[in-house]
């Protein structure tokens, strides 16, 4: 992630305070993103490889954090990191991820969700059922255009795109009856994101 990304991403849990949030793909954000929430506060990040998972867990501190691992029910196509490239098949499909897609299913519902892990576009219309009354879900990647296609028709949401076409942009919507702006700047991230648009074809920042 770029600091942009983190920056919204921290600034939307400060705001929001979530006591139940869930995150698809751990990684080193798991553990700085759970420093922004209440002591209480529960995370549950589910992750389909392994060795990552136990890594992830490893570095945590927290007790209300906890880091699962549901490996896939098939041998998907290469990971996008793993192939070079980006397509919505090698993200993985249903299938491929049912147990990971799944497993927050019994554990919701959930005040904050953020898919950044595999079969995300699935992990996103999986979090559609799963949101509390205010809750909102968070997509990183977003500049993939392929997402776009099968995002949750959602009361609200809002693109944070840039001039990256394989990586980074976030998406977030809500059902809530609340604005978006009650929990993040919409208008300031919108200009910041605009504006890493147009420089970011010249100098690849």
């Amino acid at each position: 992630m770029r600091h942009r990304e983190i920056d919204l991403i921290a600034d939307l849990l400060t705001n929001l305070r979530p006591a139940s949030s869930l995150e698809w793909g751990a990684g080193n954000g798991t553990q700085y993103f759970t420093q922004h929430l209440s002591p209480q506060a529960r995370w549950l990040s589910v992750e389909h490889d392994e060795r990552w998972a136990a890594a992830v867990a490893e570095q945590i501190d927290n007790p209300n954090v906890t880091v699962v691992c549901r490996a896939p029910n098939s041998e998907p196509a290469p990971g996008i990191y793993t192939s070079g490239t980006y397509t919505a098949e090698n993200d993985g499909t249903y299938e491929d991820f049912r147990d990971y897609i799944e497993y927050p299913s019994d554990h919701g519902p959930f005040d904050f969700v953020m898919v950044d892990g595999r079969a995300r576009s699935h992990c996103v219309l999986k979090a559609a059922e799963l949101l509390a009354e205010d809750g909102l879900v968070l997509l990183h990647d977003a500049n993939r255009t392929y997402y776009h296609e099968s995002l949750p028709d959602f009361a609200s949401h809002a693109f944070f795109l840039d001039h990256r076409s394989g990586a980074g942009g976030i998406w977030i919507g809500t059902n809530s009856r609340r604005p978006l702006s009650d929990f993040l700047d919409v208008d300031f991230y919108g200009r910041l994101w605009n504006h890493y648009a147009r420089i970011g074809r010249v100098v690849n920042v």
